[in-house]
């Protein structure tokens, strides 16, 4: 029974703790600009321990920090986030816009007895295509670096994955106030999470793997 329970407590914290989408426009907001974006989604998620579809809703602040960096807090299903944009400078020949989103984010989870925890760093790197009048074309590559945290009465324990992804979207303006940014994302791991949280301190050994996917609708005001 314990075993299970920290089952559960893994796979809900692992599917919560990394997001695979990004969601970001490459073009500055601009200084003292600020949006809002709902993201209402669903994951799939295929692992060792089967496969799981769950929905997804997150709601960000962007603010225009300068005309070359924006700042964003979030929260949703990948905890609470802050990311910075910057727009980087673009090579000589090559028609659109390139930006650097890195994102520190972080959840803490108490179940079945547990106190279960996680920080993630990823680091997007964004290309976008001008479609006129506002639109883009978004394809983003990124790493991501989660560590997620058990913390029982009896074992303390740590596991740490590294993962790749990618995604596609497009940021369209359906009117002068909103857009919508549908996007579909994949993530997948480098390294296996190992998790043990054994009674008494026993190591169950049990080791998780996931390929995550994403489809995503935000809505976004202008």
């Amino acid at each position: 029974m314990r075993r299970g329970r920290s089952l559960v407590t893994l796979v809900l914290l692992a599917s919560a703790c990394v997001a695979p989408s990004t969601l970001q426009s490459t073009r500055p907001l601009g200084q003292g600009v600020h949006r809002w974006l709902v993201v209402p989604a669903v994951q799939e998620t295929l692992s060792t321990a089967g496969g799981t579809l769950v929905p997804a809703l997150d709601v960000a602040l962007q603010y225009g920090w300068n005309e070359h960096v924006d700042a964003e807090v979030s929260l949703g299903a990948a905890g609470l986030g802050l990311r910075v944009k910057r727009a980087l400078p673009v090579p000589r020949g090559l028609d659109a816009r390139l930006a650097f989103a890195p994102k520190l984010s972080g959840a803490a989870l108490w179940l079945a007895g547990s106190r279960n925890a996680f920080v993630a760093l990823e680091a997007p790197l964004l290309i976008g295509f001008d479609l006129g009048q506002g639109g883009e074309v978004v394809l983003a590559g990124k790493l991501v670096d989660a560590v997620l945290f058990d913390n029982r009465l009896t074992t303390r324990r740590a596991s740490n994955v590294l993962g790749a992804g990618g995604s596609v979207g497009l940021l369209w303006w359906t009117g002068a106030s909103w857009g919508v940014f549908p996007e579909v994302s994949l993530l997948v791991p480098l390294t296996e999470a190992r998790y043990a949280a054994g009674a008494g301190g026993g190591d169950f050994g049990y080791r998780y793997t996931r390929v995550m996917a994403q489809l995503a609708l935000g809505v976004v005001s202008r």
